[in-house]
């Protein structure tokens, strides 16, 4: 811990700098925890946190990278943001912010940029969020429509589409079959999702050596699945546990010859299977959007699929010299 201030009867504001041989309060979901973050510190990583004193633990927390004048969270992930306790009071969430963007003032910082988590995960922490930052200065940046499916005891295809079951019908009769890859070869993998991604238009994300790294440092988060037919591999994806309820369906791929089976909506239905038999409780498709844009086949798929929408929001805060101190 770097810094510690009392900012209220039995609260107290800290910060943290992050590196290899310290620990700090972490959130819920993956991108927000220890175990993720200690593989991100190729820059300086700040934590803040509002602990209770009395029932010591952190009702609100905040990692951002910096770089050069810029604070930015999520920490190379796909969010970040803020996290609250249930039932934080107004006063204490607009407090924490107050005192972070101080902090970040006196680092010589200026700009902040938060990506939060989709409003499904939770709507009512993820609403009073948006509201506190909107109330200290900050403006939305980006408003993204992220998908997800809730997990229930009845099988997918009872919420798709008819045309989505038809699909789903074509590649169960042709006798595609699925099965985690539990030993991966995570370079042929990369290949097989680069290449779908660019033949869509969409960039790869990740590096092959930091992908890699991802499966190595946590391999209990990370997994592959695939769909095969006729000993070819026809589509995968590969998912990552946000934590015990929330399973993200992050790089699915496909193989432009078996495009007229849609091996997608059968990988989908099966990772869906998965994520009944583990207890998950909802299936997070991501976003449909990119940088507000729209992409209306990828929406009307996810739709089809049984999907619902969420927002998922950025905020953006600029600094100025008459910024003043707490």
């Amino acid at each position: 811990m770097i810094f510690s201030q009392l900012i209220e009867k039995e609260y107290l504001f800290q910060v943290y700098q992050l590196n290899q041989a310290n620990y700090i309060p972490e959130g819920i979901y993956l991108f927000n925890t220890n175990q993720y973050l200690q593989n991100q510190l190729q820059n300086t990583i700040f934590s803040f946190s509002l602990q209770n004193m009395r029932l010591k633990h952190s009702e609100c927390l905040l990692h951002v990278s910096i770089k050069d004048t810029l604070a930015v969270s999520p920490v190379k992930a796909t969010f970040g943001g803020i996290e609250i306790h249930q039932g934080l009071p107004d006063s204490l969430l607009d407090l924490f912010i107050q005192h972070v963007d101080q902090f970040l003032y006196s680092q010589n910082i200026h700009q902040v940029k938060l990506t939060n988590y989709p409003f499904a995960y939770n709507l009512s922490a993820a609403q009073k969020i948006t509201a506190a930052l909107l109330r200290n200065g900050y403006t939305i940046d980006n408003s993204e429509v992220n998908y997800h499916i809730p997990v229930t005891n009845e099988p997918l295809e009872k919420r798709m589409h008819y045309s989505e079951k038809r699909r789903l019908r074509k590649c169960i009769q042709s006798g595609m079959t699925f099965k985690e890859e539990k030993s991966p070869d995570l370079s042929k993998i990369h290949t097989f999702i680069h290449q779908a991604r660019i033949r869509k238009g969409f960039p790869m994300t990740l590096p092959l050596e930091t992908f890699r790294n991802l499966f190595m440092q946590m391999p209990n988060v990370y997994r592959v699945f695939v769909a095969i037919y006729r000993d070819e591999l026809a589509a995968l994806t590969v998912t990552v546990r946000i934590n015990k309820d929330i399973l993200y369906n992050f790089y699915p791929a496909d193989n432009e010859y078996f495009l007229n089976y849609s091996p997608s909506v059968f990988i989908t239905s099966e990772v869906y299977k998965i994520a009944q038999q583990e207890g998950y409780k909802m299936v997070d498709l991501g976003i449909a959007t990119d940088q507000s844009v729209p992409n209306y086949g990828l929406m009307r798929f996810k739709s089809n699929l049984g999907a619902e929408n969420s927002l998922r929001l950025s905020f953006c805060k600029r600094f100025n010299d008459n910024a003043t101190s707490l």
